[in-house]
C-alpha cells in the first residue's frame, strides 16, 4: 500500500509539472502584452520597456519558467500587494487588484487548479478503496 501512495504522489507532482509548463506556455503564446496590460493602452514605449525588463519579460521563456516556479515553490504566489506608486496605481486602475490589495495571478490561480485536481484525485482514489 505505500508503494502504491508513494507511486501515486510522484505521478501527481509529474502532472503538475506538466500541466504548469502547459498552462504557461500557453500563457506566452497569447497575443497580449503583459507590461501594456499593467500600464495601459496609452502607456509611453519607454515605460512599457522599463516595465518588460523590471518583470524580466525579455528573457528567454526557459528563465521566464524557471524564475516563476523558484517562485511558486518558495510560496510567492504572484501577489501584487508589494507594488508601490505608480505600478499599484497602474495596476488598480486596469482591474488587477481583487480584494483589496491581491491580485489572483497565473500562481495562484495554477495552485488551486492542482489543489482540485490533487484533491479530487485523492478523493476518487479513497473511493476506490
Amino acid at each position: 500500500m505505500a508503494a502504491y501512495v508513494a507511486r501515486r504522489i510522484v505521478l501527481i507532482a509529474l502532472v503538475l509539472l506538466a500541466v504548469s509548463m502547459l498552462v504557461f506556455a500557453i500563457t506566452t503564446l497569447l497575443p497580449a502584452n503583459v507590461a501594456y496590460l499593467i500600464l495601459g493602452p496609452f502607456a509611453p514605449p519607454e515605460q512599457v520597456r522599463a516595465l518588460e525588463l523590471k518583470l524580466g519579460l525579455t528573457d528567454p521563456v526557459w528563465q521566464q519558467y524557471l524564475r516563476w516556479a523558484g517562485r511558486f515553490l518558495s510560496g510567492d504566489l504572484g501577489l501584487i500587494g508589494r507594488a508601490h506608486g505608480d505600478e499599484r496605481e497602474a495596476a488598480r486602475a486596469a482591474g488587477h487588484l481583487v480584494h483589496g490589495d491581491v491580485n489572483v495571478s497565473h500562481g495562484a490561480e495554477l495552485a488551486e487548479s492542482g489543489a482540485e485536481f490533487v484533491f479530487g484525485g485523492l478523493e476518487g482514489q479513497v473511493a476506490d478503496v
